[in-house]
């Protein structure tokens, strides 16, 4: 069954071995920024489940990019965990402010 709404995605999954120029189109008209498959997996089930669900990802490499992907992901590695790290900490104490937990 469907979820029962759907907030507007940041993320969509892609399969980059089989999509056709109209996956391309349905990614740009959905309004998402990155492509990823894991974190769309887990949502989907949750949303299957009227489970939340939300996710932080930092992001190493670029899919459609010229660049190869080991390129990138040695180049972006660092600068990602880092603001994956920041991003997390943040999200922490703003949710332990909302709870009223020392974080």
């Amino acid at each position: 069954r469907p979820p029962r709404s759907t907030p507007k995605p940041s993320s969509a999954a892609s399969d980059v071995y089989k999509r056709q120029p109209e996956d391309a189109a349905r990614i740009l008209a959905s309004g998402a920024e990155v492509k990823e498959m894991e974190a769309a997996a887990v949502a989907w089930i949750g949303s299957l489940h009227d489970v939340p669900v939300g996710a932080v990802k930092a992001i190493t490499d670029l899919v459609d990019s010229p660049v190869a992907t080991a390129e990138q992901f040695s180049a972006n590695l660092a600068m990602a965990a880092d603001a994956l790290q920041r991003t997390t900490l943040a999200l922490l104490a703003r949710l332990g402010e909302e709870i009223g937990a020392d974080v």
